[in-house]
C-alpha cells in the first residue's frame, strides 16, 4: 500500500512538474487555454468512450486535478515579486535600524588624556585683575575672562589668590 501512495504522489508531483513547465513565462491567456485543454481532456476520458490510454493520470482524482488547475492558474510571477520586496524592506530596515542601537562598554577616559580639561587648584591657578577684567589662569595658560559680577556669581573659584596687574609689574 506504501508503495502504490508512493507512486500516485510522484506521479502528482510529475503531473504538477510537466504543468509547470509548460506554462512558465507564459501570459495569464496561454495558461488559462491550457487549463482548458487539460479539461477538454478529462472530458472525454471521462465520457462514455475511453479510447485514451496515454492520458490516464488525468482521471487520478478531482482533488489532484483542482490542485494542478490552482498552480496552472496561480500568478506566481507577483506572489515571489512581493515576497521579494517584502524581503528587501525587512533588510532595508534592519540596516537602517541598526544605527539606531551602539552597544559599547561604557569608558571614562582618563583626566590627563582629555584636551580642554584643567585642574584649577591653588597650586598651579590664580586669577590676575586687570582693571575691570578678571583673568583666570592655570598652568600659565588663560583659561577664562570674566567681570567681577561674574565672579561673585559664579563662587568656584573664590579660593584662588587673586592678583592685581599692578603688582606683577
Amino acid at each position: 500500500p506504501i508503495s502504490h501512495i508512493f507512486r500516485r504522489e510522484l506521479n502528482q508531483l510529475l503531473e504538477i512538474q510537466c504543468d509547470y513547465k509548460m506554462t512558465a513565462g507564459k501570459s495569464e491567456n496561454s495558461k488559462l487555454q491550457y487549463a482548458e485543454t487539460l479539461l477538454s481532456v478529462m472530458k472525454r476520458l471521462t465520457g462514455p468512450r475511453r479510447d485514451f490510454l496515454c492520458a490516464s493520470s488525468l482521471t487520478n482524482s478531482a482533488k489532484n486535478m483542482k490542485q494542478r488547475f490552482e498552480l496552472i492558474l496561480e500568478n506566481r510571477a507577483s506572489k515571489v515579486k512581493r515576497t521579494k520586496i517584502v524581503l528587501y524592506i525587512v533588510m532595508i530596515s534592519v540596516f537602517v535600524l541598526s544605527f539606531f542601537v551602539i552597544a559599547q562598554p561604557y569608558y571614562e577616559p582618563p583626566l590627563s588624556n582629555v584636551d580642554g580639561i584643567y585642574i584649577i587648584d591653588n597650586d598651579n591657578s590664580f586669577i590676575q585683575k586687570d582693571n575691570d577684567k578678571y583673568i583666570l589662569y592655570s598652568d600659565g595658560e588663560v583659561i577664562d575672562i570674566f567681570t567681577e559680577s561674574e565672579l561673585d556669581k559664579s563662587n568656584a573659584y573664590g579660593n584662588l589668590p587673586i592678583i592685581n596687574n599692578k603688582e606683577n609689574n
